[in-house]
């Protein structure tokens, strides 16, 4: 009879089974679950077990799921290839001013990865090698860490335009240096290595003397003495509270001491420098800058003169006209008159907008002489030469 009780007690148990409150599982309705505890497995064999357990349950259940079944606010879950920036593609080395500098595209976008927030960092990789040793292309690269850019600060590189660029300060004359840059997101995920940029390292050239500049219409002209061991000029030219950048206007030979800048706006100020560059294995060695040359374009071609210049007496005094100029900077235009034997003496003050004038200070049978000039918007007001003179006898 007691086994049968049993029996009965384990089939009326059979769906609270086990229960575990130390260490091992417990097997609730048909499902196991681990737990966490100093005690070792038990099992329920009477009533007074399973009310206990149940009450434990009550208690320490809730517990017990948040700790297995709470992982915190659920989000759709990011695809590998999506959380893991693209590589670098257009990562180069460059010279400039005696510095080397790296310039890459980010891989998100440069102008938006700083507010993004999903680009965290780049590292800057990088190998080295002596100059005099083989390099050799396909050889494995023995790649250090040379340092750490974070998005968040960016006090050791900066954004251009569109583009990132970083001077690495850790270089030898003599060497030959090899990069690569990986982008980090904020959650650690690397990307791949990305292209490499080659660097051949060595003194540059020394800084052009003797530069001077010449503004005339439109254009500037340049000349500077040339420098030992240069292979080359670089011409760079910027605009008042600008910077140079690191595109050069013009690109001279080593015998070429002389640029001519053409196509400026007249009026305004240029700032130029002139740069040495040589060539060192693979990479152009540009060196310090020269001093600055400030040169400002003028207009000094004058307007063509008046055609067909005409003078009618009249009532009112002596009416000029002549025929408009074709010239697109034209301002207006200036008569002159003179007596026999005497000297031309400009009429109207400000300039004429239109090719007509009416000399109202003519006196009565007088003989007076005219010319007529234009005069264009430069600075320098230039004017054009006389006009065919037309003699006229002021009679009614």
């Amino acid at each position: 009879m007691s086994k049968i009780h049993n029996s009965e007690q384990e089939i009326s148990l059979s769906r609270w089974k086990y229960l575990a409150l130390g260490s091992g599982v417990f097997r609730l309705f048909g499902i196991r679950v681990l737990v966490f505890g100093s005690r070792r497995f038990q099992r329920c064999s009477n009533l007074t077990d399973l009310i206990s357990a149940a009450r434990l349950w009550l208690v320490f259940g809730p517990l017990i799921c948040l700790f297995l079944f709470g992982c915190g606010k659920k989000g759709p879950p990011i695809p590998y290839d999506v959380a893991v920036p693209r590589p670098i593609s257009d990562l180069e080395g460059i010279v400039r001013e005696g510095k080397v500098f790296l310039r890459w595209s980010g891989p998100l976008g440069a102008e938006d990865a700083p507010k993004s927030g999903a680009l965290g960092e780049f590292h800057v990789l990088r190998a080295e090698a002596r100059l005099e040793e083989r390099w050799c292309e396909e050889c494995p690269e023995r790649l250090e860490r040379l340092d750490v850019l974070k998005i968040d600060r960016m006090d050791n590189f900066v954004l251009l335009g569109d583009r990132f660029v970083y001077q690495d300060e850790m270089v030898s004359y003599g060497h030959v240096y090899m990069y690569r840059v990986v982008s980090v997101t904020g959650r650690g995920y690397e990307s791949a290595l990305s292209n490499r940029a080659v660097v051949f390292w060595d003194t540059p050239p020394d800084a052009p003397r003797q530069v001077e500049g010449t503004a005339q219409d439109m254009e500037s002209i340049l000349r500077w003495d040339g420098v030992p061991q240069a292979e080359g000029y670089r011409i760079y030219r910027k605009q008042q509270g600008r910077d140079f950048g690191d595109a050069p206007v013009a690109v001279k030979g080593p015998d070429e001491l002389f640029h001519r800048d053409r196509g400026l706006s007249n009026g305004m100020l240029y700032h130029y420098e002139v740069r040495a560059i040589r060539r060192v294995g693979r990479t152009w060695v540009e060196g310090p800058g020269s001093e600055q040359v400030s040169l400002t374009p003028r207009d000094l071609r004058p307007p063509v003169r008046p055609k067909a210049l005409v003078a009618i007496p009249l009532a009112e005094g002596i009416e000029l006209s002549w025929q408009r100029n074709p010239d697109p900077d034209l301002l207006g235009y200036a008569v002159y008159r003179r007596e026999p034997e005497g000297a031309y003496r400009r009429l109207n003050d400000a300039p004429l907008e239109a090719p007509l004038y009416l000399d109202e200070t003519a006196i009565l049978g007088k003989r007076y002489e005219y010319v007529v000039t234009a005069v264009d918007l430069s600075p320098d007001r230039n004017e054009s030469p006389f006009s065919e003179s037309v003699s006229v006898l002021y009679i009614r």
